[in-house]
């Protein structure tokens, strides 16, 4: 009879139950409430309106199972959570463990505050440190990005998210896809934090690294662990990188490679800047140049390297690809070794500029001018340009002088090797002959003609014409006087010439490394 009576009065009228002490779940409203008995537990069903509430918690569904000895609640239909003012669960069911203050919530899982939604099909959330997970797969939206992973936990009160296994976060505003195995972001501040391999791609540019940090609001960047950047046809690789999407600039340090795969080159480092709208990348700390030519390689290095490659600002529908060196510069090729202060490589028209005390060896033969310019052909020297005080020096097999000045000169190139040089204005030449395969003296040609042709073989002197009457004399070796074997203006610096080990090797000394100031 007490039973019916209860019912009875459930039915008609709201119930309302004081809240006990301590840590119970309290039992705000239900339309009705029945005691059952299951396997050998008291259990209060609850039907209609049912409102629960836990310290700041407060739990709402269609109808729910009451343990109150171990203190849990089953809710079922328009299931929701809410706590506080601004965290909103809702799911199609709801187990709560009142003494743990946790919360297993499955089916059309929603969890919402002020700063984004969540949703996933299973989430565990602990109201006691607002920490919400989910397993098999969630998504979760802001006002900026769209973020998807197979698993997640939430900080409601930090607003900071965890995330692991197939991360992917699409930015609709700055239009760009994130992807990484494990994945650390902040809601308030949209930094996203890389624990694992990572991937940002973003039009033509696209960023991959290991750890660090990604600011998804400003696009802005910085990776340790050995990041990479690919911007169009370059490839910007380095211990750190700290890069800046909106502004398309980016700062490489240690172990910096740059990469263009249009033309072949890979350029190493240990500090890289890079302007990707001015098309400009600085390189210092011992950088070194490697070019593939056919079946060869063209190795430079200098103090301070700078790759130009842009529209003409004048012409816009013309490019600029520039390589630029500054300062102790040394090239090596197996044909072909150069030093000289500064260089310019113009990738529009292939030729290679050598300034300020340039001096080449092809060969046996030494070239030295005022400014030396080197045309390439199919990846091959075709042609080299000499100006002002031009001076080719070769020594035979008796340690004799082989030289030629003039103006200018232009030497021809056959299968990398040197074919053909043509001197013009105040030619003047020094060839020593002997007997053929032998290593006997003849003696000694000086001339002076305004043009002259020499022509080699195997790369090395093998003929010299003078063309409109040359002023030339022969000298027997008897009569040569060691004051006639030099032309005003020789130089024989063979030591000063590039070798192999020198120049490939020279990223092997360690240097200090440089901090990377990270601006906002």
């Amino acid at each position: 009879m007490f039973r019916i009576y209860i019912i009875v009065l459930i039915l008609f009228t709201p119930f309302f139950l004081h809240a006990q002490e301590g840590e119970k779940v309290q039992l705000v409203q239900a339309g009705s409430l029945e005691g059952l008995k299951i396997k050998g537990e008291m259990i209060n069903k609850l039907i209609g309106n049912v409102v629960f509430k836990q310290e700041g918690a407060f739990l709402y569904c269609d109808s729910a199972y009451w343990n109150k000895v171990k203190n849990e609640v089953e809710c079922f239909g328009n299931v929701r959570m809410v706590q506080g003012d601004s965290i909103y669960l809702s799911g199609k069911k709801l187990l709560y463990y009142g003494n743990t203050k946790k919360a297993i919530v499955t089916e059309d899982v929603l969890l919402r505050d002020k700063k984004m939604t969540l949703t996933t099909d299973y989430m565990e959330y602990d109201t006691k440190i607002k920490l919400a997970s989910y397993h098999g797969g969630g998504r979760i939206i802001d006002d900026a990005n769209v973020l998807t992973s197979d698993k997640g936990y939430y900080n409601t009160a930090s607003k900071m998210f965890w995330f692991k296994k197939d991360v992917k976060v699409v930015n609709s505003k700055e239009q760009y896809t994130l992807t990484s195995d494990t994945l650390q972001y902040h809601s308030p501040s949209k930094i996203a934090t890389f624990r694992g391999p990572s991937k940002v791609t973003k039009e033509n540019d696209i960023l991959y690294a290991d750890h660090g940090e990604y600011d998804t609001a400003k696009g802005q960047s910085r990776f340790t662990g050995r990041a990479k950047v690919e911007s169009g046809s370059y490839f910007l690789e380095g211990d750190k990188i700290y890069y800046d999407e909106k502004n398309n600039n980016g700062v490489s340090e240690g172990n910096v490679k740059v990469t263009s795969v249009e033309n072949k080159i890979e350029v190493f480092g240990d500090l890289a800047h890079y302007w990707g709208k001015e098309g400009i990348v600085k390189i210092t700390g011992k950088p070194l140049v490697k070019n593939k030519m056919e079946d060869d390689t063209l190795f430079l290095v200098a103090d301070t390297l700078i790759s130009i490659d842009r529209k003409n600002p004048n012409d816009t529908t013309k490019k600029e690809k520039y390589l630029l060196a500054f300062h102790n510069v040394k090239i090596f090729k197996n044909d072909l070794q150069a030093k000289c202060d500064s260089l310019v490589y113009n990738f529009v028209d292939s030729t290679i500029y050598l300034y300020k005390d340039p001096i080449l060896w092809s060969g046996i033969n030494q070239i030295i001018a005022d400014s030396i310019n080197i045309l390439m052909k199919n990846k091959k020297i075709h042609q080299l340009n000499t100006n002002i005080n031009s001076f080719i020096v070769s020594q035979d097999t008796i340690k004799n002088f082989n030289q030629v000045k003039g103006k200018k000169m232009t030497a021809i190139f056959l299968d990398d090797k040197l074919s053909r040089i043509d001197v013009s204005g105040n030619g003047q030449s020094i060839y020593y002959a002997m007997e053929e395969g032998k290593t006997d003296l003849i003696g000694m040609n000086k001339s002076e003609c305004s043009n002259i042709i020499i022509k080699f073989k195997d790369g090395n002197l093998n003929n010299i014409s003078y063309i409109n009457k040359p002023d030339a004399k022969f000298i027997p070796p008897h009569e040569i006087l060691e004051a006639e074997t030099k032309l005003k203006g020789f130089q024989w610096r063979i030591g000063e010439k590039p070798v192999k080990e020198q120049v490939v090797n020279v990223r092997d000394k360690k240097v200090e490394p440089v901090v990377i100031p990270y601006k906002n």
